[in-house]
């Protein structure tokens, strides 16, 4: 199975066993644990204006579906980039350096969960890169972003490295973080061991279920 079915609640996102068991989703949990991230986004929209913020967003959110689409894409094989818009194009040539690190693909957009945890999810890509298996995840950014930023891709992707562990017994040995940055001529490679981030995972997933 490709994909599970989603729920959105109002608690927040969930997804669906198969055998019709709910399991809150990484970005959800983490939404709701990581209250520094929260109050700069609340910051932030008062800063900007609600309306300029929900333009931005969803700006933010149509080029994140369009890199995932041709990253996807490129993985599998199936790319055209003379199809592609010039902006597209531009960023799938930055891209392309990091994209070319990767072999030996096992999943993509895969629906993953871990009944340990109780957590589900869907990974960008399983993949080896640099020849280590790796759980990749592909972001976009309108600037450049400092790792102490960004803990919470990292949380993110050690959640499905558990989950992939659990359901097939593979270790995924490094997480990898793409970033494709509006303004510069590159992505940024961010690439980490999982081991690092488990604790303060479980302390999130706890905290979570506590509430």
């Amino acid at each position: 199975m490709r994909t599970l079915p989603v729920l959105d609640t109002p608690e927040g996102r969930k997804y669906i066993l198969p055998d019709g068991t709910q399991l809150v989703s990484m970005t959800t949990l983490l939404s709701a644990t990581m209250k520094d991230k929260a109050e700069v986004l609340t910051k932030w929209k008062a800063r900007v204006g609600e309306t300029a913020a929900a333009r931005i967003s969803h700006e933010a959110t149509t080029k994140g579906k369009s890199f995932h689409k041709i990253a996807e894409d490129y993985l599998h094989n199936r790319l055209d980039p003379s199809l592609l818009l010039s902006s597209e194009r531009h960023r799938f040539n930055c891209a392309l350096s990091s994209l070319n690190r990767i072999d030996n693909v096992r999943h993509v957009e895969q629906g993953l969960y871990s009944r340990k945890l109780r957590i589900a999810g869907t990974v960008d890509a399983i993949a080896d890169f640099d020849c280590i298996p790796s759980v990749i995840d592909h972001k976009t950014s309108r600037s450049l972003k400092k790792e102490a930023w960004i803990e919470n891709y990292f949380l993110q992707k050690t959640g499905y490295a558990l989950m992939y562990e659990e359901l097939t017994g593979v270790k995924i040995k490094q997480i990898v973080t793409i970033i494709s940055v509006e303004s510069a001529d590159f992505c940024q490679v961010f690439v980490k061991n999982p081991d690092d981030y488990k604790q303060k995972l479980f302390s999130l997933i706890l905290e979570y279920y506590a509430q």
